[in-house]
């Protein structure tokens, strides 16, 4: 059977209908009435962050050298699952512009830093996820969610960053994601990102990221 090369199918009109269908369970578990806490035992790279922030709170467990990332630039697209949109949100624009450009990892120690995540926990991660969503449920804590209007003191532009490698042209759609999403509310935000990556898929960096990716690996 003859071996679809990823670049031959995949449409901007697929890319931006992938987007949204990847974006509507966060969505859900972002709009639940329930607290949702997320415990974070390992690696939230990618989509796996990004789940992460469509929860109310996150916990990380103490130590962790290596937590989350937005490796989406190494592969010469943006993120598709709300990354975004709801980075700047939680933690601001500085930090989430040199995440989201860079591809650079931080460590669990740095999410709680930038205030990605709530804190390290050096027992019990599950059980202390556990009690403050119970907490959270009594009225006892509050549980700051992604704000949901435009931000304010959206700047015209954002520094330059050390991109090494990576596309200028794709950093150039991250930079208008950043910027125009924070200006519109986080729904049309979304909306927004998920047709800047279908202007992505049609980029000869994005063939050539991809392509390198399924060859050489990460």
């Amino acid at each position: 059977r003859r071996r679809y090369r990823y670049t031959e199918w995949f449409a901007p009109e697929q890319g931006e209908s992938t987007c949204l269908s990847s974006q509507r369970p966060l969505n859900r578990i972002e709009a639940l009435e329930k607290p949702v806490v997320c415990a974070l035992n390992g690696l939230a790279f990618g989509g796996g962050n990004e789940l992460a922030m469509a929860c109310h709170a996150r916990l990380v467990r103490k130590g962790l050298r290596v937590l989350a990332a937005q490796p989406e630039p190494n592969l010469g697209i943006i993120p598709g699952a709300g990354g975004t949109q709801r980075l700047p949100r939680l933690v601001g624009f500085e930090h989430a512009a040199r995440l989201l450009r860079t591809g650079r990892p931080i460590s669990g120690a740095e999410a709680v830093e930038i205030g990605l995540v709530r804190a390290e926990v050096e027992e019990d991660l599950v059980g202390a996820a556990i009690t403050l969503v119970r907490q959270a449920a009594a009225g006892e804590v509050e549980l700051t969610r992604t704000p949901s209007e435009p931000l304010a003191g959206v700047p015209d532009s954002l520094p330059e960053a050390e991109l090494g490698h990576l596309s200028s042209a794709v950093d150039a759609v991250i930079c208008r994601a950043i910027l125009e999403g924070a200006r519109l509310s986080l729904s049309e935000g979304l909306a927004l990102e998920a047709k800047l990556f279908g202007e992505v898929v049609k980029l000869e960096d994005m063939k050539i990221g991809i392509e390198n990716f399924m060859t050489k690996g990460p």
